[in-house]
């Protein structure tokens, strides 16, 4: 019976270190990357690289064309999309970044939008779009070959 015990008090002492030593771990490797952005509708932005869905935190309130659907609610969704104007005619064969007013559903991690709720993503150089490595600074417009 002490041997149970013993057995006992040592697997839990040794799941509570475990506990211990990987919330002091995570912590440092779980801070996410905090990327800031502006885009053609002049708004600065920031976003954590890898969210998922892909939102951003504004500096005006996300304000889609469209209600939200139950379930949903209003955000900034940035990622790439086709480079189409407003009423959705194709400008290139290229890729863009974007930044949408959109209804996230969080619990689904989907999010909907229209290109007229869409910005593109300024930028001077490569280094503002968000990391993309592909990504190529041309005419003020992160494009993605």
């Amino acid at each position: 019976m002490l041997s149970g015990m013993i057995r006992s008090i040592t697997l839990g002492s040794f799941v509570l270190v475990a506990l211990v030593l990987s919330t002091g771990c995570g912590s440092d490797s779980s801070e996410a990357e905090r990327l800031s952005y502006k885009d053609a509708k002049g708004r600065s932005c920031t976003t954590e690289r890898g969210a998922v869905p892909p939102t951003a935190t504004c500096d005006q309130p996300p304000t889609p064309s469209v209600a939200c659907a139950g379930g949903s609610t209003a955000c900034y969704d940035v990622g790439l999309g086709r480079d189409v104007d407003e009423t959705g005619k194709q400008l290139s064969g290229k890729s863009v970044l974007r930044n949408c007013a959109a209804c996230c559903n969080f619990s689904t991690n989907s999010s909907t939008t229209t290109s007229k709720d869409c910005a593109l993503v300024t930028c001077t150089t490569a280094a503002d779009c968000l990391g993309y490595n592909t990504a190529q600074c041309n005419n003020g417009r992160c494009e993605i070959p």
